[in-house]
């Protein structure tokens, strides 16, 4: 924490209706020194961004009075001042105006103004931290009432004045609240809201989902949604045949990708894929800046879709297994997309080693706790051009398994890896059968890889009932079923396949 400067004491607005009350106690008064140091460190940032809108934001409901650290009370009196005259209250600035004014020792100096800088996030935290400082402001004056009230009761004074003063702070109190709510509160969380009210509500939208390469419940606006996979598993290229469909299919969606790739790179994409070369489709090459910088940068960005190709190369995090650090990197943005309306794509690696599903992204467990859909891309032993991808997910509409295909320049949903598979069964026994009846065993022996004993009975009643196959026999001791087949033709109609899995209990497939 950053050491406050000079003493603690009260600092009142001008014209202010709070009188004077006499010490009652030894405990000082509701105060937050860290809250306050984050917002004059969010407003000098803000400053220094160009950030017009969020400092006029701020201002119009702070006062000197919120603010209990004298030199505090002096550094948002400069910021207040500097905004009247139309000058951005960045740290030069507001330093050189406070040591003009012979008031810069007061404030702590410029060594502690430096280091309000690093007290916040950046300004996107002023909506958590303002509405902080404003309720110990309310508490400091209803502290102050009472005081007043208990004095000068004991003192003979009139009783409408009395009333009459406690029901103008009371309007102050009132006013201070308003804004603890809005417009801050308002934009940045949802209002308290009972269960039969929640359920009868007809004007909360519903998720706003994506059609991420035509699968929806994976990408949604306001939503973030991680991908992970091995290196040069094709993270990458999912992500550019999704936009590249996005793109056509949605007009005037806006597109901001910030990759860690180079420009060059890049450049023979776009001239590649025309549908890229596009004022909606907005690249951001990483270049080192401090991550706090580029979420300022980004709250004033106008998109729809942000991805972030990777995050350990963009955020900032030097160890992706503190949980504390990769909070502090990743949670500011997340709140950003939800606030903004975003479909947030964060880009991440998976563990070396093997783990279950929804714990193989790489690093600390709370970057998949911080996400709203986390998804694992797999590479498939079965095939060059096939990517499985697995799914952990706060929806219910997220599909736990899917299977995506790069086929030329389209990358095509073949739809879940359980089905695929049973049909690629089913493609592989055709082959091997021919005009020479075999039993179970013997096709069996045919085949290599081997399928399971359950899955070769299933594709084999598929190619039967297709009439693609004849059966032998009565399954007896003496006389086992075989099977044969005059001719080789592919199965183009799963439905039958579809049907057999859906029918069998989960524990007996495949």
């Amino acid at each position: 924490m950053i050491t406050t400067p000079g003493r603690i004491g009260r600092t009142r607005p001008a014209k202010s209706t709070r009188a004077a009350v006499p010490a009652i106690s030894n405990v000082p008064p509701p105060h937050n020194p860290e809250a306050e140091q984050a917002v004059l460190g969010g407003l000098m940032l803000a400053g220094r961004d160009g950030d017009v809108e969020t400092v006029a934001s701020a201002l119009a409901g702070l006062g000197v009075g919120d603010f209990y650290v004298r030199g505090h009370a002096a550094i948002f009196s400069t910021i207040e001042a500097l905004h009247r005259e139309a000058k951005m209250p960045d740290l030069v600035v507001v330093c050189d105006w406070l040591r003009q004014q012979g008031r810069l020792d007061e404030a702590g100096g410029a060594a502690y103004l430096t280091g309000l800088l690093g007290a916040t996030f950046s300004p996107v935290t002023l909506a958590e931290h303002i509405p902080l400082l404003k309720r110990d402001a309310m508490r400091r004056t209803l502290a102050e009432l009472g005081g007043h009230l208990l004095h000068h009761s004991r003192n003979g004074a009139d009783l409408e004045a009395l009333m009459t003063f406690s029901g103008r702070v009371l309007d102050d109190v009132r006013e201070g609240l308003e804004f603890v709510h809005s417009p801050y509160r308002e934009r940045s969380c949802t209002d308290r809201i009972s269960g039969a009210a929640l359920a009868a509500d007809e004007t909360s939208p519903e998720v706003a989902w994506l059609p991420f390469l035509r699968q929806l419940g994976v990408v949604g606006r306001g939503l973030a949604t991680l991908l992970s996979a091995h290196g040069k598993a094709g993270k990458t290229t999912l992500l550019l045949y999704a936009v590249r469909a996005l793109l056509p299919a949605l007009p005037g969606f806006r597109i901001t990708w910030i990759t860690e790739e180079p420009r060059a790179l890049w450049r023979a994409r776009v001239r590649r894929f025309p549908e890229m070369a596009s004022p909606a489709f907005t690249l951001i090459f990483a270049s080192g800046r401090p991550w706090p910088d580029v979420v300022a940068r980004l709250a004033r960005e106008e998109t729809d879709l942000l991805v972030v190709d990777t995050v350990r190369a963009v955020c900032g995090i030097t160890d992706e297994n503190d949980q504390a650090s990769v909070t502090a990197a990743i949670q500011p943005l997340v709140f950003l997309a939800r606030r903004k309306g975003w479909a947030l794509v964060l880009v991440h690696h998976l563990r070396k080693s093997a783990a279950d599903v929804g714990l193989g992204h790489a690093g600390s467990h709370a970057l998949v706790g911080l996400v709203d859909v986390a998804v694992e891309l797999h590479r498939d032993p079965h095939s060059r051009t096939r990517r499985v991808c697995k799914t952990v997910s706060r929806f219910l509409e997220t599909p736990a398994e899917w299977v995506v295909d790069l086929r030329g320049d389209e990358m095509q949903i073949l739809g879940d890896p359980g089905l695929l598979a049973a049909a690629e069964t089913v493609r592989r026994v055709h082959t091997v059968l021919d005009e020479t009846p075999r039993s179970r065993d013997e096709v069996a022996a045919l085949l290599e890889p081997q399928p399971s004993r359950g899955a070769l009975h299933n594709a084999l009643s598929v190619l039967v009932n297709e009439g693609k196959a004849t059966l032998h026999g009565r399954g007896t001791k003496g006389n086992v079923y075989r099977w044969s087949a005059r001719k080789h033709s592919f199965i183009h109609d799963l439905s039958s396949i579809r049907e057999r899995m859906e029918s069998e209990p989960e524990g007996t497939r495949a």
